[in-house]
């Protein structure tokens, strides 16, 4: 005969997720900041992108890159390549090292980029 499955004294017609003390009606208030934040990079990200193309190939205007559409099909594919490639490097260092040290690691790598950027004057 088998033995009755034990619920930890929660009726079984509850869901899971409430059972450890989430809250009863949506989303905790952190995961709705979160969920903003992260959509509103998203959207800057996907906005600025198209006016980038058009930035690099811009011949008209002085302030433009003067690139040729080649050029810019070139910057575009390693772009994207690195996006694809990226993760999976990052992501195994992360799981051999930690995410605490991979997140200092990217900070000190996006700090550097910046101040090249900021040294940068032509």
């Amino acid at each position: 005969m088998s033995q009755p499955i034990s619920t930890g004294g929660v009726s079984p017609s509850e869901p899971l997720a409430l059972q450890d003390g989430a809250p009863r009606r949506g989303f905790p208030f952190d995961f709705w900041l979160l969920n903003t934040i992260e959509a509103g990079e998203r959207l800057a990200f996907y906005l600025v992108w198209p006016i980038l193309m058009i930035y690099i190939a811009q011949a008209d205007d002085p302030g433009g890159l003067h690139r040729s559409q080649d050029d810019k099909g070139t910057l575009v594919f390693w772009f994207a390549l690195m996006q694809i490639i990226l993760p999976i490097i990052s992501g195994g260092y992360a799981d051999r090292y930690g995410f605490k040290l991979s997140l200092l690691v990217s900070m000190l790598i996006s700090a550097s980029g910046y101040a090249l950027m900021a040294a940068e004057h032509s």
